[in-house]
């Protein structure tokens, strides 16, 4: 799995820039937003830059974490070289299992707070 991320990691290197434009301009227009310095017209906006706020953060987190797993050990290793190794990418899973649970607590907040905007 974790391998598998790596490679989307890497073939979505490109986002890495675009996602921190996004999160800067969504994290702007939410500051304005709280600060009371939009108008009525730029409030409407607020729930949209928390979406893409989220989204931003978890695009870029994505490709900076997974851009370099460590490869799995091979026999050249000694046995402490082997343990580090497996540690290490051990340490990648754990958070490969957060990150896909994150992803999903995401979605689940986009869908709700998209709705909520939407009826509103």
């Amino acid at each position: 799995m974790i391998d598998k991320f790596q490679r989307v990691a890497e073939s979505i290197q490109f986002l890495r820039i675009p996602a921190i434009v996004l999160g800067i301009l969504c994290l702007g227009i939410i500051a304005v937003v709280l600060l009371g310095l939009g108008s009525g017209a730029i409030n409407q906006i607020l729930v949209p830059s928390l979406i893409g706020l989220i989204w931003a953060l978890a695009t870029y987190s994505f490709v900076v974490t997974f851009e370099k797993i460590p490869a799995p050990a091979d026999q050249s290793f000694g046995f402490l070289a082997k343990i580090k190794r497996k540690l290490s990418r051990a340490w990648y899973w754990l958070v490969a299992v957060a990150f896909v649970g994150t992803t999903v607590f995401a979605l689940i907040l986009s869908g709700r707070l998209l709705s909520i905007w939407l009826r509103g």
